[in-house]
């Protein structure tokens, strides 16, 4: 179905032309549900014949996978704020350098950075790392718990 054109077609002369724009249109539309659902993208709203039509159980699936993820999403920002809650404890120099490189209002350089704090951006890279290894290991350490 994808790539076909849609041809407008031109109708008895005795139709008016509204009609014939309506009807085309309905057609278009039919066309293009048809495209959406060779994609699996498609819903048809209609009789319990149109059902047939629609793979409610794939539906079904697709919502459930999403509910997954949304949890699974939820899930890890509450462990990354814990982990960088432990980062800021026991590691300040790395929290706040990721923290301004990640979490500020404007989004600064590591250049920048290292001029706030008065070290060069190798350094503000090398915290950078550090702040990535101990995250993981945090993440690591309070999913292990779940």
């Amino acid at each position: 179905m994808m790539g076909k054109k849609h041809f407008y077609l031109k109708l008895d002369p005795s139709v008016s032309d509204e009609i014939e724009r309506q009807y085309n249109r309905i057609v278009r539309n039919e066309e293009y549900l048809l495209e959406k659902d060779a994609l699996g993208s498609a819903y048809f709203f209609g009789n319990e014949s149109d059902l047939c039509k629609c793979n409610i159980m794939a539906c079904i699936a697709r919502d459930t996978k999403e509910k997954a993820d949304a949890e699974e999403y939820q899930l890890n920002l509450e462990l990354l704020q814990k982990a960088l809650s432990k980062l800021k404890e026991e590691h300040p120099l790395e929290y706040a350098v990721i923290m301004s490189y990640y979490f500020s209002e404007t989004n600064k350089t590591m250049r920048e950075i290292g001029e706030e704090r008065n070290i060069s951006k190798q350094a503000v890279n090398n915290a950078l790392k550090r702040a990535y290894a101990h995250l993981k290991e945090y993440i690591i350490l309070y999913k292990s718990e779940f």
